[in-house]
C-alpha cells in the first residue's frame, strides 16, 4: 500500500507562485460553468435561464448572464467559445505500466469517438514540468498518432513502484502545473477541461497565513480557479485493486459511487475539508476533494478507462455558463457555498463548491509582473486572457518576420478596469523551448482598445535557430494575459 506523503497544499501552491504570482481581481462577479445532467446520469443541453436558481450560502442570488451549451455541439465547428480538453498524462505520480495502459486506453477512446466541436491538446507533466505533445485539434488521426510515438520519461525508477522519496516534491511539482494551467487560462471566452490521467498522490489541505499575513494556501487556489473557467477531472488507470491495496491510512474524506460509476468526494466531506483544513488524505480521496473544488469528477477503481474517458469529454462540453454579483459585498476571507438548482424535475446541478470571499490583494510588484511575463513567454501553454492574432510573412532568405498583431474586444475584457496603455512582448524561442531574444514596448492607444478591434505592427530580423515566435499583450497591471504563436518553417541548424 502506498505510503501517506504529508504533502502541505499552500507550500506547492507558494511554489507555483515563485514564476507565476498570483492575478489580483478587482471584480466581484462569480462566473461559474455548470453540468446539468438527467435522471440516467447523461448531459441536459436544452435548459433555459428560467430553469436556475443559484443560491450562496443559502441566499438567492440574481443570475447576471447566462450562455447555453454550444448549440453546434456536433457540428464539427469549433466556435472561439467552444469548450477546450486538455489530455494531461501525468509521468511523476503513476507506474510505466499504468500509464501505458491508460494510454491505450486513451487510443481505444479515440478510435470508437470524434471529438465534436471540441478541440483537445495532449500535454505531459514530467521532471520538468509542463510539455505539449499535441497542440489544440479536432484531428483525432493527428492525436492517435502523436500518442502513438510518445515515449514517457517516467520519473519512477524502479516498474512497478513509485518512488516514496520524491512524492512530496512530484506533488507540489503537479499542483503547480494545475496552477500554470488555471492562469494561463484566465479572461478564456471557453471553459477548459483538463482531463488528468493519474494515479494521484496524498496529501493535506493545510492553511497558513504568509509572512504579510495574507493566505497562501486553500483559499487563493479556490478563487484562482473562480476566475479560470477550469473544470478537473481525474482518471486512474490501475483500475479494480484487491481490498487490501485500497485500505485508507486516514479514512476521513467519504466517497459515493453514482449509478455511471463515477467515484467523488461527497459535498458534505468536500465543504468540511475546504472549511477545516489540516486532515490527511490517501491519494483518490485527495483527487476527488480538488475535482469537488472545480466541479469535475474523478474516475478510479474501474477497468473501463475508455469510457471514463467518454464520459468525462461529453460531461465537460455540455457546460452552461452563468453569473452573479454576491448579494453580500462584505468579503472577510469567510467560505461561501454556492447551490446550482433546476426546476426540472430528476435533473441534477454541478458546479464548484464554493470559493472564499476574500478582499482584493495587492498590486503586483513590478517584479512579480516581470515574474509574470516571462512565465508566460517560456510557458507550452497558450494564454487566453484576450484575443491576439499575430498573422505573419517570414522571409527565409533574411531570416526576417513582418506582421500585424491584432486585438479584438472580448466581452469578459470590457468587464474589466479599461486601460489606456497595454505592454506588448514578443519572444524568439529556440526548439528546445529557450528564448534567444525578446522586444518590449508599450502602446498608448487613442482609446480605451477593449472598445474596439485594436492593431500593432511587427518588423524585425530573427535570431538564428529562431523555431517560434510567442507574441504577448497584456495590461501593465498583468491582470490578464493573451498570447499568440507563429511558428517558422524548419529552418537549417535549427
Amino acid at each position: 500500500m502506498r505510503t501517506l506523503v504529508s504533502l502541505t497544499l499552500l507550500a506547492a501552491i507558494a511554489h507555483a507562485q515563485e514564476s507565476t504570482p498570483l492575478v489580483r481581481s478587482n471584480t466581484r462577479v462569480v462566473l461559474l460553468d455548470v453540468v446539468v445532467t438527467d435522471g440516467a446520469g447523461k448531459p441536459l443541453r436544452t435548459l433555459t435561464r428560467d430553469n436556475f436558481s443559484v443560491y450562496e450560502n443559502g441566499v438567492a442570488q440574481k443570475i447576471s448572464s447566462f450562455e447555453a451549451p454550444i448549440a453546434n455541439a456536433s457540428s464539427g465547428v469549433a466556435l472561439p467559445n467552444s469548450p477546450r480538453n486538455i489530455i494531461l498524462l501525468d509521468q511523476l505520480n503513476i507506474t510505466f505500466a499504468d500509464l501505458s495502459y491508460g494510454r491505450d486506453q486513451l487510443l481505444l477512446f479515440l478510435e470508437r469517438n470524434h471529438l465534436e466541436s471540441n478541440p483537445t491538446a495532449l500535454m505531459a507533466l514530467g521532471i520538468r514540468g509542463l510539455t505539449t505533445i499535441q497542440e489544440y485539434t479536432q484531428d483525432r488521426d493527428l492525436l492517435k498518432e502523436k500518442l502513438t510515438l510518445f515515449h514517457p520519461v517516467m520519473s519512477n525508477p524502479i516498474e512497478g513502484v513509485i518512488d516514496q522519496g520524491k512524492a512530496e516534491e512530484h506533488a507540489q511539482q503537479s499542483i503547480a502545473a494545475l496552477f500554470n494551467i488555471a492562469e494561463a487560462s484566465q479572461g478564456s471566452p471557453y471553459n477548459l477541461n483538463v482531463i488528468w490521467v493519474t494515479s494521484g498522490f496524498a496529501g493535506s489541505l493545510k492553511e497558513s497565513k504568509a509572512k504579510d499575513g495574507t493566505d497562501t494556501g486553500i483559499r487563493r487556489l479556490s478563487n484562482l480557479l473562480l476566475h479560470a473557467r477550469l473544470r478537473l477531472y481525474t482518471i486512474d488507470p490501475q483500475g479494480v485493486k484487491p481490498l487490501a491495496a485500497t485500505a485508507v491510512a486516514t479514512p476521513i474524506a467519504k466517497t459515493r459511487t453514482g449509478r455511471d460509476g463515477v467515484q467523488s468526494a461527497s459535498d458534505s466531506a468536500a465543504e468540511e475539508a475546504l472549511a477545516s483544513q489540516g486532515a490527511a488524505y490517501e491519494p483518490n480521496q485527495f483527487l476527488s476533494l480538488l475535482t469537488g473544488m472545480m466541479g469535475g469528477r474523478s474516475y478510479f477503481g474501474r477497468n473501463d478507462i475508455d469510457i471514463a474517458f467518454s464520459q468525462a469529454i461529453a460531461d465537460g462540453a455540455g457546460n452552461y455558463s452563468l453569473s452573479y454579483t454576491p448579494a453580500n459585498a462584505d468579503f472577510h476571507g469567510e467560505y461561501r457555498r454556492i447551490e446550482i438548482r433546476t426546476n426540472v424535475e430528476f435533473t441534477k446541478a454541478r458546479t464548484r463548491l464554493g470559493y472564499y470571499a476574500i478582499a482584493d490583494e495587492p498590486a503586483l510588484t513590478p517584479e512579480m509582473r516581470e515574474a509574470k511575463w516571462k512565465a508566460a513567454l517560456s510557458s507550452p501553454l497558450a494564454y487566453e486572457g484576450f484575443a491576439l492574432s499575430c498573422p505573419l510573412t517570414y522571409d527565409a532568405s533574411g531570416n526576417h518576420a513582418v506582421g500585424v498583431l491584432t486585438v479584438k474586444p472580448t466581452e469578459l475584457g470590457m468587464q474589466m478596469e479599461q486601460q489606456s496603455r497595454e505592454v506588448i512582448r514578443v519572444a524568439a524561442v529556440s526548439k528546445s523551448g529557450s528564448i534567444l531574444s525578446e522586444w518590449n514596448w508599450q502602446i498608448d492607444w487613442k482609446k480605451p482598445w477593449t472598445n474596439r478591434v485594436t492593431t500593432a505592427n511587427f518588423d524585425k530580423p530573427l535570431p538564428a535557430k529562431t523555431n517560434l515566435l510567442r507574441f504577448l499583450i497584456s495590461d501593465p497591471a498583468a491582470q490578464q494575459i493573451g498570447t499568440c504563436d507563429y511558428r517558422l518553417p524548419l529552418m537549417k541548424g535549427s
